[in-house]
């Protein structure tokens, strides 16, 4: 049985809602990149994700797309787009971006391409709930169930919950955390995506300022 994108989101609101808002500051999936995953759906207009009008956001879609139904020539024609805005924004190489992604396995991609989906949208405290608003830690814990891996709603919670690891061996869809605050990372030195805080939005940087701890939830 197939369900499709907009169904797993809201089947997560579900979930999140039974288990707690996320709150900021108070098993191995092997999937090769190009496999079969559950919940293709459209790239046109959907409420469940940042402005399609911005290119990050629909490059993400349609490579979530084409992961999802196995399109190994779609994937690689939407990554390349998605990795060249998200380099020219975030201020790194959208070559090695692109190269890392290609060679990152499908659970991983599921939680990174997700959260880049959102990108645009508003940052909400104790909220997570697709296309409206964000915080922190509800953006890397809805980005992960995306990708079946279930996250602790707590930032802190969240890091200590997880494997470290090294900042230099950090993966795409790792978690980057200092006191407060959690962020996706993207596989490039320190970029990640994150909801940023009040009166922000969902967006990509460089890197923080903040000595970060990492860690991966797989």
């Amino acid at each position: 049985m197939r369900f499709s994108r907009r169904a797993l989101a809201q089947a997560a609101i579900v979930t999140m809602s039974l288990t707690g808002a996320a709150a900021c500051t108070p098993g191995q999936f092997p999937t090769p990149l190009a496999s079969v995953l559950p919940g293709a759906g459209t790239a046109s207009a959907d409420p469940t994700t940042g402005p399609m009008t911005d290119a990050i956001v629909a490059n993400a879609v349609s490579s979530l797309d084409a992961l999802h139904s196995g399109d190994a020539r779609a994937l690689a024609a939407s990554l390349s787009p998605l990795a060249a805005e998200v380099g020219a924004r975030a201020g790194i190489d959208p070559a090695e971006l692109e190269r890392v992604w290609n060679a990152t396995d499908g659970t991983r991609m599921t939680a990174v391409l997700s959260a880049l989906s959102q990108v645009g949208v508003s940052y909400r405290y104790a909220s997570a709930v697709p296309g409206k608003a964000f915080d922190c830690s509800g953006l890397v814990s809805w980005a992960w169930s995306q990708s079946g891996v279930a996250l602790p709603a707590q930032s802190k919670q969240m890091i200590n919950a997880i494997v470290k690891k090294d900042i230099s061996t950090v993966l795409p869809g790792d978690v980057l955390w200092y006191p407060g605050h959690v962020s996706l990372a993207l596989g490039v030195g320190e970029a990640f995506v994150h909801a940023q805080g009040r009166g922000e939005e969902v967006q990509v940087r460089a890197s923080t300022s903040r000595r970060v701890v990492a860690g991966s939830p797989v």
